[in-house]
């Protein structure tokens, strides 16, 4: 599997990533994969019209395109790390609230027991 990082010179505040684009390709060579790459970067050729339909030029024009074969992907459970990350949280409120309550009844017994 080959994918292609295409980055356009520039970028943005608001987002993470602007300004990149990773692209999932269908080749299943790295011939193949160039091919497409290029395409993807000039566009295809209508010699009707003598233009490019698509493709990143102009003002879109890219500052660099990196091309990776990949191995392996595997999608990761970030939902169960988010919610393990609120469990710690959630924990540690309810710890803090179970040892200002240990306080304040240690705090209770000693002025009730004197």
């Amino acid at each position: 599997m080959f994918i292609a990082h295409l980055r356009q010179p520039s970028g943005c505040d608001y987002t993470i990533g602007c300004g990149h684009h990773i692209e999932k390709l269908k080749a299943t060579t790295r011939a193949e994969a160039l091919d497409e790459v290029k395409l993807l970067v000039i566009g295809k050729y209508l010699p009707e019209h003598n233009c490019f339909e698509e493709g990143y030029r102009g003002e879109q024009k890219l500052s660099s395109v990196t091309l990776y074969e990949v191995s392996s992907e595997e999608q990761l459970p970030i939902n169960d790390w988010y919610q393990d990350a609120e469990d710690l949280i959630a924990a540690g409120v309810e710890k803090k609230k179970e040892i200002n309550d240990l306080k304040e009844f240690e705090r209770l017994q000693n002025k009730f027991t004197k």
